[in-house]
């Protein structure tokens, strides 16, 4: 069973999320994994990294996918299909977040306008133990 990500802490919009994000079309696919930041959580970070793969493969105008077989099939952006994201939302197969990190005491003081301390830069002590307690109450 994969493990569940449980931060509850006033802080936890403000932490970075690992979202894993596949493409798939037939037999092939390709795997992204993309960080996303910010004052959100739920559906409105994997809708960001969606968003932000969806701008990447814009940039190149092409996406190319990969069988198991490792051979590529190359999707590109054909230049009357006014439904390229469209088309690209449309392959999406699989969206989860994978990881999250807290964020560190001196990100939420400068959020707030407040000055840096020093041992400012990792992770809340608060997000980390609630994550402690919470994968200990779950293995008990």
């Amino acid at each position: 069973m994969a493990e569940i990500i449980d931060i509850n802490g006033p802080n936890r919009r403000w932490g970075k999320h690992r979202v894993e994000v596949v493409l798939q079309l037939w037999d092939n696919r390709k795997v992204y994994e993309k960080d996303v930041g910010g004052n959100c959580i739920g559906w409105a970070v994997i809708d960001s990294a969606i968003e932000e793969i969806i701008d990447e493969i814009a940039m190149d105008g092409r996406v190319i996918l990969t069988s198991p077989d490792d051979e590529e099939l190359t999707v590109d952006d054909a230049a009357d299909d006014d439904d390229w994201d469209e088309r690209i939302r449309k392959m999406v197969v699989s969206a989860r977040i994978i990881g999250y990190t807290a964020p560190t005491l001196n990100e939420v003081r400068a959020r707030n306008g407040a000055d840096p301390v020093p041992d400012g830069d990792k992770p809340s002590d608060y997000d980390a133990e609630i994550v402690a307690r919470r994968k200990s109450e779950a293995a008990a």
